[in-house]
């Protein structure tokens, strides 16, 4: 299994066990939106394996210097796209 994979895995279980705690008579609607929400949560930092796939392409022939930031700039857009996904 991959570490997002278990990530999400994990979020999924954990905000399971919370909601049926708080919510013992909650619908499956709303169990279903508190699950969805929480892998969505869980993917807001990618991996590492994640990063290097969208780099590979790219991140050749290229200075550390160069590459940092080029990390950094697909992380801030990673993270917006799942920040919208939230709203």
């Amino acid at each position: 299994m991959s570490e997002m994979m278990d990530r999400v895995a994990q979020a999924m279980d954990k905000a399971g066990e919370k909601f049926v705690a708080d919510n013992p008579d909650g619908s499956n609607d709303s169990l279903m939106a508190a699950l969805a929400r929480a892998v969505i949560e869980a993917q807001r930092e990618p991996t590492e394996a994640m990063l290097k796939s969208a780099m590979a392409p790219y991140a050749h022939d290229i200075d550390d210097k160069m590459r940092a930031a080029f990390r950094a700039t697909i992380v801030k857009y990673w993270q917006a796209m799942i920040d919208e996904a939230l709203r």
